[in-house]
Parts: C-alpha cells; sequence; structure tokens
C-alpha cells in the first residue's frame, strides 16, 4: 500500500479492518433493533452509470433512504471517514496505522457511491437468498451486503430510465462500510470497513496490488497456453501443475516476488502464506478449469491443497499438495506420513510436496533451518520420496521455493 506521500506499506490485504465503537455497542441487539440505523456504504462497480440523487424505497413495513452520488475527484474519494481512527495490520510492526479516510474505486474517475439506510438494526435478520450467489466467510457480513444489494436491485429494475441499469452482482462489491447510529439523537454507535468480501477479491487484490505488468502478462499467457494441454490421467495433472509451481518460483526467485511472504523482519506463518499462494494457482490454473481446494478436510486432517479435474470423459482425478515451510521442526514427517495419508484417502498416486525457503547465504535477515542448507534439504526430501515410492507405490515430488531476501542488484559484487 502507498499513500500519497510515497511512503510505501508491505501490508497483506486480508489482514485489515478498520474502524471503532463506542462504548454503547452492547446495546447492539436484537432486542434493541428498533432503536437503531444501519448505514450501508460501497462503491458501485464501474462498468456503467447510476442514477444519482436521494430516493425512498417502500420495503416491507419500512421506508428505506438510498442516495447514490458522483464521485468525480480524489479529494471526494470517501467510503468512510475514520477520524481518530486507524487500520489494524494483524503481524506488521504498526500496531495502528493513523487514516483519515478509505475508498474502494481502485483510482478511477468519475466513480459511484452507494448509500443504504434502513430504520432498524440489521442483525440475524432472516434473508431470502434466493437468485443471489453467496460468497465471503463472515456469515453476518454476507447478510449485510445481500440485503443491500437486493434493495439496490429493486430500485434499479422499477427505475424509469431510458438506459437499462444491470443488476450489481455479489461478487461486484469488495469494501463494505457497515455504520451503527442512534435513531433519536443521530450519533454513531459504531463503524465498521471489511476490505475484502468477494469471492475473489483477495486473488484479486494480489494481481492489482503485487505484481508487475511483466508478471500479470506472464500469467495472462501461461492461462492461454494450457488451455490446449489434454489432460487424461493423474500424470497429465501432476504436470500440469509442477509447470505452475515452476512459473511461482520463476516469479518469486526471478522477480523477486517474495515481499507478500514477509512479515517485516521475519516470514509469515504458513497458514498467513497459503491464500497468497492460492491465489497464484487460481490465476495460473483458471484456463483449464482445474478447481483449486485450499485446506480441504479429509477426515484426516486438512489437506493443503487439492486440485479437482474432469477429464473429457467426465472422469474425475484430483491432485494433493502439502505446503511446508522449510524451518518447520517436523518437515519430513509432512512427506513420510501425512501426504501419503492424504494420497490414500483420495485414491491418488501422484502427490507434490511443497517447501519454501526463508535462509540467505549470509543468514543476515533469516537464518532456520540451523541444520540444513537448501541443497541439503531438497536432497533429504529426494531421498525420503524415494523411500515412499519403494514401500508404498506413491510418486511425490519434492520441490523448494527460495523466498529468502536478497541483496539488490546494485549491492551486487
Amino acid at each position: 500500500m502507498t499513500n500519497k506521500s510515497g511512503i510505501k506499506l508491505d501490508i497483506d490485504f486480508r489482514e485489515i479492518s478498520a474502524g471503532n465503537y463506542t462504548s454503547r455497542k452492547d446495546e447492539l441487539t436484537i432486542n434493541n433493533k428498533m432503536n437503531f440505523i444501519t448505514r450501508i456504504t460501497f462503491i458501485l462497480p464501474s462498468y456503467q452509470e447510476y442514477p444519482v440523487g436521494t430516493f425512498f424505497l417502500n420495503e416491507a413495513a419500512y421506508q428505506i433512504g438510498l442516495m447514490i452520488r458522483k464521485i468525480s475527484n480524489f479529494q471526494d474519494t470517501v467510503l468512510i471517514e475514520l477520524k481518530n481512527s486507524g487500520v489494524n495490520v494483524a503481524g506488521s510492526s504498526f500496531p495502528m496505522l493513523p487514516v483519515s479516510a478509505y475508498t474502494d474505486n481502485r483510482g478511477k474517475y468519475p466513480c459511484y457511491q452507494a448509500n443504504i439506510e434502513l430504520p432498524y438494526l440489521l442483525l440475524d435478520e432472516q434473508i431470502q437468498l434466493s437468485d443471489i450467489e453467496l460468497s465471503g466467510e463472515n456469515p453476518h457480513i454476507k447478510k449485510i451486503k445481500i440485503t443491500a444489494l437486493k434493495i439496490l436491485s429493486n430500485f434499479f429494475s422499477e427505475y424509469k430510465s431510458d438506459v437499462k441499469i444491470n443488476r450489481v452482482e455479489y461478487d461486484d462489491v469488495t469494501a463494505l462500510f457497515i455504520g451503527y447510529y442512534d435513531k433519536k439523537t443521530g450519533s454513531i454507535v459504531g463503524k465498521e470497513v471489511f476490505a475484502l468480501t468477494s469471492k475473489d477479491a483477495f486473488k484479486n487484490a494480489v494481481f492489482d496490488y503485487y505484481l508487475g505488468d511483466d508478471i500479470k502478462n506472464s500469467i495472462r499467457e501461461h492461462s492461454e497456453k494450457i488451455k490446449t494441454n489434454l489432460i487424461k490421467s493423474e500424470e497429465d495433472l501432476y504436470k500440469v501443475i509442477v509447470e505452475a509451481i515452476q512459473k511461482i518460483i520463476h516469479y518469486v526467485e526471478d522477480k523477486r516476488l517474495n515481499q507478500p511472504f514477509w512479515n517485516e523482519t521475519e516470514p509469515k506463518k504458513e497458514t498467513d502464506i497459503q491464500p497468497t499462494i492460492d491465489a497464484f494457482f487460481g490465476m495460473l490454473l483458471e484456463g483449464k478449469g482445474i478447481h483449486t481446494i485450499k485446506e480441504a478436510d479429509e477426515g484426516i486432517g486438512s489437506l493443503d491443497f487439492k486440485f479437482l479435474y474432469t477429464t473429457i470423459e467426465q472422469i474425475g482425478i484430483c491432485l494433493c499438495l502439502e505446503f511446508k515451510l522449510a524451518h518447520h521442526k517436523k518437515i519430513e514427517q509432512g512427506l513420510t506420513k501425512q501426504l501419503p495419508a492424504y494420497l490414500k484417502a483420495n485414491r491418488s498416486t501422484y502427490g507434490i510436496f511443497f517447501v519454501m525457503w526463508f535462509k540467505d547465504k549470509e543468514r543476515k535477515f533469516f537464518s532456520e533451518p540451523i541444520e540444513f542448507e537448501k541443497s541439503e534439504l531438497l536432497a533429504l526430501l529426494n531421498k525420503d520420496a524415494d523411500e515412499v515410492k519403494n514401500t508404498l507405490g506413491l510418486i511425490i515430488k519434492p520441490i523448494i521455493v527460495d523466498a529468502s531476501k536478497k541483496p539488490s542488484a546494485s549491492h551486487l559484487k
């Protein structure tokens, strides 16, 4: 993230939350539903124009307010004002980043902002989900977002205009502001911003903010290229996934795209790295229709990644991938015990053991694992893989990606 002063901050978009509550937060309960107002604000997708103004809609027994405004420049681009507030960034060296505003227009002008006001506290409402696809992970946010989009959809369907206004879909809205206000006094009780509320929001954030144009073009080319790959068997799927991993290795090692995997002075946790790896797999494999499942529940534990594909003959095949950090204390057990168990559970023969390495040669930035150098660890894992093949008949390929910090080219001698 870069602010207007040019200060660059390494922030993981998944870890952002913003906002605050007053001491009256405990009053926000279903029993006090009619004592509060809920305001939902978001930026509308930029593929069309919208009617501007203030409108009132009748929904059930309530009158709902809707305001749509057109924003023409940076100074007016405010999704939420956050005076005396900040952005919490988990895992960074900044416990709280002071901010004055938050927006979601991706720098495109003009843009349109929708503000929906409900004359009650939107909490645990019974919502008809009918024709709106559910995405995201927070059930409460789903309900609020779906309610807002249904209201907007009803308004657009009844609004008389010479130009048809397309319905705003669930995944068209990325960031969402929710404010709760006292109905009598108008004073604010609480406000929150949810940065990534759509299904592909994190993948899109990785694509838009982490990747340079050369890597973006490379990903697009790879996605188009693999469309012609004929996948008939598990071995074919295995080769396609290995090729995708080689692309990731190229980006991380040769293009130095290791920033998403570090928390300032130390590597991120395994679970915090997986979503970025998942985003890369999604972008590289979507051209072939390969479905990636992160942290699949196998009944014997959670497999880090499972790749599913249906052949032309309508035969379903899958490939299992276990992801580990090189400094994991029981790294060999992941290859010799965990991954074979997952392969057996899925009746699969091929697996990939994907390891991320962080120790630099000088051990200046990170010094683990102490007992191995990268080549030594790969040799050990290859030996373990041979033993698994000889004893269990399973083909596991160990792959290491080097995400260590390296000196810039100007400092190389």
